[in-house]
């Protein structure tokens, strides 16, 4: 039994560490009218991916409170750059942004919004 115990502990400190060796990575945010929604009452979501020229491995958050929980997972210095390229989209997270900015700060990321011109 105290080696089964033994294993599991060794086994569980590895993947702790191997988590925290994820080395860091340039994201990017955007955000998305879901197209089932009212013009007067549109619904969005929230589109975190790579930087890749290759589109895919893009994850989708319904709310914004999912994409708080999503980014304090992300490795210590990383990058995430956010284009908002409508009045809409900026609507859609003004209410969070200083929470997404603090978060961020907070786990070691950089985020950077990127006003559009």
């Amino acid at each position: 039994m105290k080696k089964i115990i033994t294993l599991l502990f060794i086994t569980f400190a590895s993947l702790v560490l191997a988590a925290d060796a994820v080395p860091p990575n340039k994201y990017s945010l955007s955000v998305g009218r879901v197209y089932e929604s009212k013009p007067e009452r549109p619904e969005w979501v929230f589109i975190f991916g790579g930087t890749s020229a290759i589109r895919g491995g893009e994850t989708v958050c319904r709310s914004p409170e999912t994409l708080k929980k999503l980014l304090k997972g992300l490795p210590r210095g990383s990058t995430l750059d956010w284009w908002p390229t409508c009045d809409g989209e900026s609507k859609a997270l003004v209410s969070h942004l200083d929470d997404l900015k603090k978060i961020c700060t907070d786990a070691g990321i950089v985020f950077t919004v990127h006003p559009a011109g």
